[in-house]
């Protein structure tokens, strides 16, 4: 697996962590595939802590607030599952950029309507955070 983190790629609607996973014959050690992982590397961080979330908040009944640094697909992909195992009421993205961040929250508001606010100085204390 290679993942090669570029800040860059923002700036021209490209991941910013593409992944690549090369597949080998246990053999004879040759390449039996290429595939693009950005999309499965992204996932796999979000469900493990995910897991981790569920473990760490499993008693907690009220609706908790979800603080996520990053608009991108690793945060998107963090606040979905982690709405899958806990009762998250309010998820707040930090972001650089307002834009991207707007944009995540249109994305996440069509498929679910939960309570997002959006921080992209974080000059000032984020409050009764949960996760």
């Amino acid at each position: 697996k290679v993942v090669s983190p570029r800040a860059n790629n923002a700036s021209k609607n490209k991941p910013t962590c593409p992944a690549t996973i090369m597949l080998l014959n246990a053999e004879t050690g040759e390449v039996s595939a290429v595939v693009a992982a950005t999309y499965l590397t992204a996932a796999r961080t979000a469900a493990g802590s995910a897991l981790a979330t569920e473990m760490s908040c499993s008693g907690s009944k009220d609706g908790l607030t979800l603080v996520v640094f990053g608009a991108g697909l690793q945060g998107e992909l963090h606040i979905k599952a982690i709405q899958h195992v806990v009762n998250v009421k309010k998820v707040v993205i930090v972001n650089r950029s307002k834009e991207r961040a707007e944009k995540l929250k249109v994305t996440l508001l069509s498929i679910d309507a939960k309570d997002i606010e959006l921080d992209s100085k974080t000059k000032s204390p984020i409050t009764d955070i949960s996760i």
